[in-house]
């Protein structure tokens, strides 16, 4: 019963990641901690997030705020999706009491691919 609550989470996070993508860009007060101010609803902690232990911290109170801090982080770091890079895949793990979204590339200049990992415990879960 629990692994299948998990998996209808799990498939809910991913149709709202999808439905947000396919619906454009939104305006909301979504900051990345150095442009951030004291009433930001969701930002991230600078870090590489090329690994498990120096994944991005997503600080957000829902999936629906969480989530695209992922992609703008990336874009930060790549350039724009679609047109710099592509996602490859994108999957959720669990670490004992961390939940991670790792988010798989693929570079448009060199096919080269590479790996971001992002700590979304704050709002896993919740929408």
């Amino acid at each position: 019963m629990n692994k299948e609550i998990r998996a209808l989470k799990n498939g809910l996070i991913l149709i709202i990641f999808f439905l947000m993508c396919s619906c454009g860009s939104s305006k909301r007060a979504i900051a990345n901690q150095d442009e951030s101010h004291s009433n930001a609803k969701a930002y991230y902690e600078k870090s590489s997030g090329l690994s498990k232990k120096e994944a991005v911290i997503i600080h957000a109170s829902s999936s629906m705020e969480g989530i695209p801090l992922e992609y703008k982080f990336v874009e930060a770091k790549e350039g724009k999706r679609g047109l710099h890079w592509h996602l490859v895949q994108q999957s959720l793990e669990h670490d004992k009491e961390k939940s991670y979204d790792i988010l798989r590339i693929r570079l448009t200049k060199n096919n080269e691919e590479k790996t971001y990992y992002f700590d979304i415990t704050d709002f896993f879960g919740k929408f």
